[in-house]
């Protein structure tokens, strides 16, 4: 059906995409950052990518890419895959000496962990019951196999994980609080800098809703927007061997020319621009 010009979103501009890159690294930083302080391990790998993913398909506000309007701030993505990683992260040992430097890891962290928090006083006695009886194993068991150590983890793991979870809850409830908090307000200063590069070029905020469109089947289109773009600055654009360079603004960007060819490509496909003018129009 056909479809009316979309208000929400607003026409692309490059100094607004370079705060928002800027904006996102940021975030992506400070992820790491809680993680590391408030308990102690590294941001688990491509989480923050799949936060954005997950809060995008719930958020209705208008920000493309920060989340700005979910139902919950925490998202469930990003608290299981800290929790996962709570006391220590664990990965597949290849030997049996390294199942043994996990396990005795995995021991001492999840002891430390407990004696560190406001746990209860039976999550005490029984996580650190369990790590002293482990120890002893370890003591007694030098030339144990993979799978021995392993059963030992799992054995471990099956009567820690509860209290050190139900320890850790509030702690990484408050991470994931925090980072949503963060991006609604990266995603407020956003919009702020989108109307202000808008209203440069005399284009004001719409004070009428467009008119509805009518109820017809057409063929497929790209979306349109409301809000009219402005003419955009240049942006250099230089092309050595299998490496293309573009400059904007102060900031410089290598990407291969094959994978800027396919970008090339696909605003042709979409855009439908002219087939002797697409680079341009695309830069």
């Amino acid at each position: 059906m056909e479809r009316g010009p979309c208000v929400q979103l607003l026409p692309p501009h490059q100094e607004v995409e370079q705060l928002r890159a800027r904006l996102v690294a940021k975030l992506r930083h400070q992820y790491q950052e809680l993680c590391h302080q408030r308990e102690g391990i590294e941001a688990p790998k491509e989480s923050f990518n799949r936060w954005l993913l997950e809060r995008k398909v719930k958020d209705r506000g208008n920000e493309p890419l920060l989340p700005s309007q979910c139902l919950t701030d925490i998202s469930m993505s990003m608290y299981r895959e800290i929790m996962n990683d709570i006391p220590v992260r664990l990965t597949k040992p290849k030997y049996s000496s390294d199942a043994r430097k996990q396990l005795a890891k995995y021991a001492e962290a999840a002891k430390k962990m407990i004696e560190s928090r406001n746990a209860t006083k039976e999550s005490r006695q029984i996580v650190k019951w369990n790590v002293e009886e482990t120890f002893q194993w370890l003591r007694t068991q030098f030339g144990a196999s993979c799978e021995a150590y392993l059963e030992r983890l799992a054995h471990l793991k099956q009567q820690c994980g509860p209290h050190l979870t139900e320890t850790a809850k509030s702690s990484v409830e408050n991470i994931c609080s925090k980072i949503y908090s963060l991006s609604c307000d990266y995603a407020a200063k956003v919009q702020q800098k989108h109307w202000e590069v808008l209203k440069e070029h005399g284009i004001e905020e719409a004070t009428e809703a467009p008119p509805p469109a009518p109820q017809r089947r057409v063929t497929c289109y790209p979306l349109q927007l409301y809000v009219p773009c402005p003419r955009l600055p240049k942006v250099d654009r230089v092309i050595e061997g299998e490496t293309a360079t573009l400059k904007f603004n102060g900031e410089t960007v290598k990407v291969s020319v094959l994978y800027f060819q396919k970008l090339v490509i696909a605003f042709y496909v979409f855009y439908h621009a002219a087939t002797a003018h697409k680079c341009e129009r695309f830069m």
